[in-house]
């Protein structure tokens, strides 16, 4: 089975809520704070993981810039796919 971009990210996202519950459904509009009990520490610790599992960045990126306005679950998945361009993988 071939997952997407999308899919990778919220697989590594779902591991890394260690207060969230593993069968609750994820939407794109949670705020990542309120609704996922991500702090900013969680956060660049989640960045390091999805740089793990999509390698370095392609070009020089100042990934502090990028992520530091994410705020919801869709902008963490919307600088991720900025971040961490993989074409063989589709959205």
């Amino acid at each position: 089975m071939t997952y997407t971009f999308r899919q990778r990210c919220l697989s590594i996202i779902r591991k890394s809520l260690k207060d969230f519950p593993p069968s609750a459904p994820l939407d794109d509009e949670m705020q990542l704070q309120a609704d996922l009990g991500l702090d900013s520490i969680g956060l660049v610790g989640l960045i390091f993981q999805l740089e793990e599992e999509f390698g370095s960045c392609s070009v020089e990126v100042d990934l502090a810039a990028m992520f530091s306005n994410v705020r919801s679950l869709g902008d963490l998945l919307a600088a991720a796919r900025s971040a961490f361009p993989v074409p063989s993988l589709q959205e």
